[in-house]
């Protein structure tokens, strides 16, 4: 099983991510974020992810901020999995390394092209 992506006009790298019975969401793959999903707070409650706590992070540019934490579910190479999210203002979502685990990323900027999949 696999994923495809592409590189936005930005140079990132995107993929679409299944909710079960609630749609697909859009994520920048970060793999600069090491947890699982940054979602925006409206996302995560119209998505129906459930508060877990808060959380202190630190964010890219040093500065360390409180947020609210979340428990959900995706379909992930074909099979649901519980994820934990953290909430942003942002609105931007973001997919981090730790769901890249037992996966193989590869991105192909010049070509526009994103592909996970699993490792065998």
């Amino acid at each position: 099983m696999s994923i495809e992506g592409w590189v936005d006009s930005s140079l990132s790298p995107r993929i679409r991510v299944s909710v079960p019975n609630r749609g697909e969401l859009q994520v920048v793959v970060d793999t600069g974020f090491n947890g699982e999903l940054v979602l925006p707070l409206r996302l995560l409650r119209r998505l129906g992810f459930e508060r877990t706590g808060t959380i202190r992070v630190e964010l890219a540019d040093g500065s360390i901020v409180q947020t609210k934490v979340f428990l959900g579910s995706i379909l992930w190479l074909d099979q649901e999995k519980k994820v934990t999210a953290y909430a942003t203002g942002s609105q931007d979502a973001l997919l981090g390394t730790r769901l890249l685990l037992g996966c193989i990323f590869t991105l192909d900027v010049e070509n526009g092209k994103v592909r996970l999949e699993k490792n065998s």
